[in-house]
């Protein structure tokens, strides 16, 4: 019984923690392995806009829109963003969860295609500095235009450390009843 509560822990756990990420696996497993914390990029942005009309166009389609996020200057990811709505102004809720070294941190996200100025697709370039405590989260709110750094958070997901902790706990209140 053990054995198959522990692998189906796993195997929901390692299924459901994808991360779209730039940074190799051996640079985020060096990350992980020093005092780090996380900084979350939510993505609440009302007001993408519809893409220059093409020839043929039969109605108007949202921009293509990315997000590329740099950390201290070293490209940590990039990802599509998909923008909902019938019609313009389209909206993107999205979001992401990056590790990140212990420290004071330059995070710089740019907003790519998700802006038309002048009938052009432009990207937005916006950075901010913040303060990584180890095993914190600190969450950033980026609404296309600006960012704007939130109060950081001790950090509660559910980790493989953590679910091993607590089976080993389960294993010695077993043993104990014995």
């Amino acid at each position: 019984m053990r054995k198959t509560l522990t692998s189906a822990l796993l195997g929901t756990l390692l299924t459901t923690s994808g991360c779209a990420t730039a940074v190799s696996p051996a640079r985020e497993a060096y990350i992980l392995a020093k005092s780090h914390g996380w900084v979350e990029i939510t993505i609440s942005d009302t007001s993408v806009p519809a893409r220059p009309p093409r020839e043929g166009d039969e109605k108007e389609y949202p921009v293509s829109c990315y997000l590329s996020v740099n950390v201290n200057h070293e490209n940590y990811m990039r990802d599509e963003l998909y923008p909902i709505g019938e019609n313009s102004p389209y909206s993107i809720e999205s979001g992401f969860r990056i590790a990140v070294s212990e420290g004071v941190s330059n995070i710089e996200v740019t907003y790519g295609g998700c802006r038309v100025v002048e009938n052009e697709v432009i990207n937005h370039t916006v950075e901010t500095t913040v303060s990584i405590r180890e095993g914190w989260v600190t969450p950033i709110v980026f609404d296309g235009d600006s960012l704007a750094v939130g109060v950081s958070e001790l950090n509660k997901a559910v980790t493989l450390e953590s679910i091993n902790d607590r089976l080993k706990n389960i294993e010695s209140n077993l043993g104990a009843g014995e």
